[in-house]
């Protein structure tokens, strides 16, 4: 073969390689536009590929998460929502199907006595709210907020009632009054016995009529203050520390009570221009916090550092998050040194409408979670209790309620649905406070021997 014919035979092969090539090309691209709908011709992908370049793949993420239930109740929860969902399409899987509740062995059931611990009426005002339980001198103590008719407007104020058994309950006294012309809104965000004191925690602030922002009232972020007042008898009450959390902070607030860790320092999760942990010394309930940064999780929104925490048989401190990202899920972050430093909160497994939980830890040593677990948004359809043995997977669930219910009067910022658990351990026996419809307060009593 001359040399003429060998170069002539090489780019006859080098041209059919690169017609190869922009066919493939050109396919891969057409098929690419043909899923988004659209249609090129040969010629015209070519051109495109030679214009872009090579194909690339979309970013790829890699991300945590938190693994706290076991193999056994993330199916029995997975059915359980599978079988709601159905439900709510109208999809019946039988003639004889009558919706979640028609399969009883989705999640077992324990007995779970509920009594009305005050029912909202028009006059008495219909918004009830941010539950709290204390046990203080033989009797139980349930505060809440309560409101005339919307979420955090102005006169809301706060409410206590008492009971001996956690079944019959007193007509409630008034712990702060309404204080509508001053525009002032009471949240009940914390209830604490001592052997002496009982004290209350009060997240105070200025709202405004508004009619073009969320909730119709603009809540001054310079007046977000937490107060704490004290009683000796549960009926009396003097307010002990003016602005226990810093003044003129964006939502300085907590939704839950201190408790106590094993060294005998009191913790509780909340927010001070973002979220913190609130950490009192032994004995000094009645003084200003210290404060400890929690950091920022990647595509999470704690806003009002709604958080609930036990602590581990081991001593690991395990915090919840309520996620206002609508992620849908808790997130979870954790403390080695009894509360002084904290990890980065986390994703977790475990499904929640964007509400408050309650977790704490059993006489026994397990630790339980209550929580509505489940996937939709604002879905507070049901209360499910969660146990563990270690507090690193929790490997049995049970429910508490999930009767129908909604609302009898609409207002703004209330949802249909069990709300806001708080719960008490009282004896052999655990105690569960919650809103219904936030416009009822009911407390259910189970016997711990059933968990």
């Amino acid at each position: 073969m001359s040399r003429n014919q060998e170069v002539g035979r090489m780019n006859s092969i080098s041209e059919r390689v690169c017609q190869r090539r922009a066919v493939l090309q050109a396919s891969a691209l057409a098929a690419a536009a043909l899923a988004q709908g659209m249609h090129l011709a040969p010629t015209e992908a070519a051109e495109a590929s030679k214009a872009n370049g090579p194909l690339r793949s979309p970013k790829v993420e890699t991300k945590q998460i938190a693994v706290l239930l076991s193999p056994e109740v993330k199916s029995r929860l997975t059915r359980l929502h599978m079988r709601q969902a159905m439900w709510d399409a109208g999809c019946l899987m039988t003639y004889e199907d009558h919706g979640p509740q028609g399969e009883k062995d989705v999640l077992p059931r324990i007995s779970f006595r509920r009594s009305m611990v005050w029912r909202g009426s028009r006059a008495g005002g219909n918004y009830q709210h941010h539950v709290q339980l204390a046990r203080f001198k033989g009797r139980i103590c349930l505060a809440w907020s309560n409101g005339m008719v919307d979420e955090e407007a102005p006169g809301q104020q706060i409410l206590i009632a008492s009971s001996e058994d956690g079944i019959q309950w007193t007509t409630p006294d008034v712990v702060l009054p309404r204080q509508e012309k001053e525009n002032l809104v009471h949240n009940c965000v914390g209830l604490l016995a001592t052997a002496e004191d009982l004290f209350l925690y009060a997240w105070t602030e200025v709202a405004v009529r508004a009619a073009g922002v969320t909730g119709m009232r603009r809540i001054e972020p310079a007046s977000s203050r937490v107060d704490l007042y004290s009683s000796r008898d549960g009926k009396q009450w003097s307010l002990r520390t003016p602005r226990l959390t810093h003044p003129g902070k964006n939502h300085a607030a907590i939704f839950e009570a201190p408790r106590p860790t094993r060294d005998g320092f009191y913790l509780c999760g909340g927010s001070q221009s973002g979220p913190v942990v609130f950490r009192w010394k032994p004995g000094g309930l009645a003084k200003e916090p210290e404060v400890i940064r929690v950091p920022l999780a990647p595509d999470a929104s704690f806003p009002y550092g709604e958080a609930t925490w036990y602590q581990a048989p081991d001593g690991l401190i395990v915090m919840f998050w309520r996620d206002e990202a609508c992620s849908c899920r808790l997130f979870v972050n954790f403390s080695t040194d009894q509360g002084r430093t904290w990890t980065q909160p986390v994703i977790s497994d475990i499904p929640n409408s964007m509400q408050r939980v309650y977790a704490g830890a059993l006489p026994d040593g397990r630790v339980y979670l209550v929580n509505d677990a489940c996937p939709g948004l604002l879905q507070r359809r049901q209360l499910t209790i969660a146990t563990s043995r270690d507090g690193r997977r929790f490997d049995r669930i049970a429910m508490l309620v999930d009767d129908p219910t909604r609302q009898r009067f609409p207002g703004l910022l209330k949802a249909h649905g069990w709300q806001y658990p708080c719960v008490l351990v009282h004896g052999n026996r655990l105690l569960v406070a919650y809103s219904v419809n936030k416009e009822d307060v009911e407390c259910g009593v189970l016997d711990l021997a059933e968990l």
